[in-house]
């Protein structure tokens, strides 16, 4: 059996001494058992706390992979970081969006503008099937149907 060293402020004793002087009652033996205990505790600890046991890495068989607190610490690191790059790639497509829409105003503006010094026709077919023709002052043409039926462009002058 190994002997268990505790240093305190009283110098160099075993742990077993130790105890006996806090009032345990137990064998050396049943001191030892209950010592192995309290190790395994640890080295469970240790492993949901930072996924080691003994300060070595545990493997991908052992239950600690990926399932300890130094883990999922990690993970939501990582994941705040996602979030974060995120966010910036989601404001981002918001500038480029509101540039594209101030680009459509400004070319919808334009045209109005060119419409309005040119001119501008425009036809439609109304839901009974007629031809419904609008242009301004500026444009200087005119339709007409001639005698087989067929539409005509005539330049108004």
């Amino acid at each position: 059996m190994s002997i268990v060293v505790y240093e305190n402020n009283l110098g160099h004793v075993t742990a077993y001494a130790y105890a006996k002087s806090k009032g345990y009652q137990g064998t050396e033996e049943e001191f030892a058992i209950e010592l192995a205990r309290c190790g395994g505790g640890a080295l469970v600890a240790e492993g949901f706390a930072v996924g080691e046991q003994d300060g070595v890495p545990v493997t991908s068989e052992s239950p600690y992979y990926h399932n300890n607190s130094k883990y999922y610490a990690e993970q939501a690191g990582q994941s705040a970081t996602d979030a974060e790059t995120a966010k910036g790639l989601a404001e981002d497509a918001k500038d480029l969006a509101q540039g594209y829409a101030q680009d459509a105003y400004n070319d919808a503006e334009r045209a109005e503008q060119a419409a309005t010094t040119a001119g501008y026709m425009e036809m439609q077919i109304d839901e009974n099937g007629h031809l419904i023709y609008t242009r301004t002052d500026q444009v200087g043409v005119d339709f007409d149907i001639n005698n087989n039926g067929h539409l005509i462009m005539e330049s108004v002058a």
